[in-house]
């Protein structure tokens, strides 16, 4: 099978076995609510065949964060098979970014608006990290670290550590 550059959502489910009874096609994926969200179940985007389980409850062991805008999915961290197709991939509003040698390809284009408010949240002293901004703009993390990459292109931050950032 082809991978895919995308996921799709076939609802939710009280069991992971009837989430994984459910995805068929590479980027399909099941989330798993019982009283809140635990888990999402996926047909490995990369086309191997397996099923990738991504943990949503942190009082079950280390847990990736899930964003919704709209009907769209974000995961964040990555998701990281350490085993079998080794498939290594990033979810941002239900598109796939693969991830490899150099990182994440990421859009050619963010939006100026979240741009514009990253900027205005770096100072010329202390760096801050991604993630925190992310937090304190109420936004996904990966377009939060691709608008700070986009305003280092343009002179306008830098970045001292990596994933902490400074304005120029």
């Amino acid at each position: 099978m082809r991978r895919a550059d995308a996921v799709r959502n076939l609802g939710t489910a009280a069991r992971y076995s009837e989430a994984m009874q459910r995805i068929k096609q590479p980027g399909d994926y099941v989330l798993v609510v019982r009283g809140m969200p635990r888990g999402i179940v996926m047909s490995c985007p990369d086309g191997c065949g397996e099923h990738v389980v991504i943990n949503l409850d942190r009082q079950g062991g280390p847990a990736w964060r899930r964003y919704t805008s709209g009907d769209k999915l974000s995961i964040y961290p990555s998701v990281w098979r350490d085993n079998g197709c080794r498939a290594h991939f990033i979810i941002v509003r239900d598109r796939i970014y693969w991830c490899g040698s150099d990182g994440a390809d990421s859009p050619a284009q963010v939006e100026k608006s979240l741009v514009f408010a990253v900027l205005e949240h770096l100072n010329h002293v202390t760096p801050l990290h991604y993630e925190t901004i992310a937090a304190s703009l109420g936004a996904i993390p990966w377009e939060v670290v691709w608008a700070c990459a986009a305003l280092e292109r343009a002179g306008q931050a830098s970045e001292p550590k990596r994933g902490y950032f400074i304005r120029r």
